[in-house]
């Protein structure tokens, strides 16, 4: 058994593997950042457009006399009938009984303007450059959904973009907001210096709970609970930590006390 342990240790060892050079190019340098920002304005426009309908003029989904979303019951009932002849609209049954669910509770009235607003939303912050990789995961779920619901259109040209300036995102809104607003916020996983001073006095530890290793309170991830800040060495102690709390911070009363349980 502990022949097996040391060898599974060896093959899963801790280490980082690096992505090849042109991965690292497309996505993660600023010198496309021009690409990216064509990229980034043809989506954003697509979307401001698509929404701008649904949001203002005749035929809007919403703020309309009567009851809002009847445009967005219309194409539900149309994506959900199953016609005599040939194939129905959406090919899987789940999502058509979710469709169906959504109708039958009148969910378009409300719905009709998450869709109406996320659109023009997602718009507005891809032309402007902010939250670039948000905006655009939000964007490739929509279009997503609409493939699912038997629309084609441009909906796979546009999902593949979105999927493309997802993965680009560090360099993507470079050519706009993002360029101040990354450094100032950072990541959930690399909190920008003035966060990372929020959290220094509250931190409790300074080697990781689950395997006693040393932590760096610059980089290594964090778990809150009961307003103190638990640092782990590495994101599978992290997910460790955060399945079983009670059993690795029970016995940290002070910083660089050792963890209980074991």
């Amino acid at each position: 058994m502990a022949l097996f342990e040391g060898t599974l240790g060896r093959t899963f060892r801790r280490q980082e593997l690096r992505d090849p050079g042109l991965i690292r190019l497309v996505f993660g340098s600023t010198w496309l950042a021009p690409l990216w920002l064509v990229a980034r304005l043809y989506l954003g426009y697509q979307w401001l457009l698509a929404g701008s309908h649904k949001v203002w003029g005749e035929g809007r989904w919403i703020a309309v006399p009567g009851p809002d979303g009847l445009a967005l019951q219309g194409f539900w009932q149309r994506a959900i009938a199953i016609p005599e002849q040939g194939s129905p609209a959406i090919k899987y049954d789940w999502y058509r009984d979710f469709l169906t669910f959504m109708v039958d509770h009148e969910w378009y009235t409300w719905f009709s303007w998450v869709i109406a607003l996320g659109e023009v939303t997602v718009g507005i912050l891809l032309i402007v450059g902010a939250f670039v990789g948000i905006a655009a995961l939000t964007g490739a779920f929509m279009n997503f959904n609409f493939m699912l619901a038997g629309s084609a259109s441009t909906n796979p040209l546009l999902f593949l973009i979105a999927v493309l300036v997802l993965l680009g995102w560090k360099a993507a809104g470079w050519i706009g907001v993002d360029r101040w607003l990354l450094p100032a916020l950072g990541t959930p996983w690399q909190p920008a210096p003035a966060l990372r001073r929020m959290m220094k006095g509250r931190v409790v530890n300074e080697a990781c709970p689950v395997c006693d290793m040393p932590v760096d309170r610059a980089t290594s991830p964090a778990s809150a609970y009961d307003g103190l800040i638990y640092l782990s060495c590495c994101p599978v102690c992290k997910e460790r930590l955060d399945a079983e709390p009670a059993r690795y911070i029970a016995g940290f009363g002070a910083i660089g006390a050792a963890p209980a349980g074991g």
